[in-house]
């Protein structure tokens, strides 16, 4: 993967490239970056032939599509969330990884503490993983089921991603700023889906 320093800012944009193509302020205005930091990116992407600036919008390539294939085969939803007990700041982002993806049938390829300490290193306050197993929620960590200890979130998580299948992940971060959720969530998930 030649993606560069920051591979979860190129790995975000090509995520959402993949579902049409996106002006450079509607990237910003999605991921809370600065407008310099994706207009950068881009530029980047597109030398490398993974995207294409047209008027109409930047949009993902067949070979950015192929470069980034695990991640848009992996990722079933990114979304956020208004949490009640689970938030852990002001902002939190939610993420639905195809377990087979993310896993490769073997669980967390790494502890989830470390997988936390790369969202906070992004800017994050914490982040939560949690697995789909026997149509429960259960947390990472502990192995507990989500709606014993937080039923209000539990549903609310359910009702939001409808389409989690068994052995599938679901990562949460949150963060004082929607850049730093952002950052925090594709840092997991490029660690996850890309370099494990």
């Amino acid at each position: 993967m030649r993606m560069g320093m920051k591979p979860h800012i190129a790995g975000e944009l090509a995520w959402l490239l993949s579902r049409g193509p996106c002006g450079r302020r509607g990237l910003a205005r999605a991921t809370g970056l600065g407008e310099i930091v994706v207009r950068r990116e881009l530029e980047r992407l597109e030398r490398l032939g993974f995207v294409a600036l047209e008027r109409r919008g930047t949009r993902l390539t067949p070979r950015g599509r192929e470069e980034f294939a695990p991640i848009l085969i992996g990722i079933k939803e990114v979304k956020e969330l208004q949490l009640r007990e689970l938030a852990l700041d002001r902002f939190t982002l939610g993420a639905a990884l195809a377990g087979a993806e993310a896993t490769k049938g073997r669980g967390l390829p790494i502890p989830s503490w470390r997988l936390r300490d790369l969202a906070i290193r992004e800017g994050a306050s914490g982040a939560i993983l949690m697995a789909f197993s026997g149509s429960r929620l259960i947390f990472s960590d502990s192995g507990e089921e989500l709606s014993a200890r937080n039923p209000q979130d539990g549903a609310l998580l359910r009702e939001s991603f409808p389409g989690l299948e068994e052995g599938d992940l679901l990562v949460l971060v949150s963060a004082p700023e929607r850049k730093g959720a952002h950052l925090g969530l594709w840092r997991i998930i490029i660690e996850l889906l890309l370099l494990h």
